[in-house]
């Protein structure tokens, strides 16, 4: 099964994902054979939360794999983010325009309850090792998120995930 038109919008996110720099920022803690590889790149649209929803994107993932988000509007600052913090408390990170935040394996989150008028549009990217022995364990994580990925060989495949 091809990637068909999805591979030029990949290619957009990878061009974004190239220019920022992300690489550069998690390659030190990565364990890659050439380079820290893109799985995939999505927006994540909100405009009402009315509750929590705690959870993590990476378990079990050895920090192999990160997620990153940032605003891609400039309404997102009273449409943050909600994390647990090691010591059980809850804390708060309001996104800002020229910023990210980078988590990885055991990160529970949330989008923090609220509501829009207009829609807030975060930048999101799934990326981590280039190591195909690491696939086992993060493609359970992230066939959640997406409907295609590219995997650490750089091949692309389908997830089984429904679009919206």
């Amino acid at each position: 099964m091809g990637f068909g038109r999805g591979r030029a919008a990949f290619e957009t996110f990878q061009s974004a994902f190239d220019r920022l720099g992300i690489a550069a920022h998690v390659e030190p803690y990565v364990d890659v054979q050439n380079a820290v590889r893109l799985y995939a790149g999505f927006l994540v649209v909100r405009s009402r939360c009315t509750e929590a929803n705690f959870h993590c994107d990476w378990r079990g993932a050895n920090n192999d794999a990160f997620t990153l988000l940032t605003p891609a509007t400039a309404n997102a600052g009273g449409f943050g983010l909600l994390y647990e913090r090691l010591s059980g408390d809850v804390g708060d990170y309001d996104y800002s325009m020229g910023e990210a935040i980078v988590f990885g394996d055991g990160f529970s989150h949330s989008t923090q309850p609220g509501e829009s008028a207009d829609p807030v549009v975060l930048l999101c990217f799934e990326f981590g090792s280039d190591r195909m022995e690491h696939w086992p364990k993060i493609y359970p994580n992230i066939a959640k998120q997406a409907t295609h990925l590219r995997q650490p060989d750089g091949k692309f495949i389908p997830t089984g995930k429904q679009s919206l």
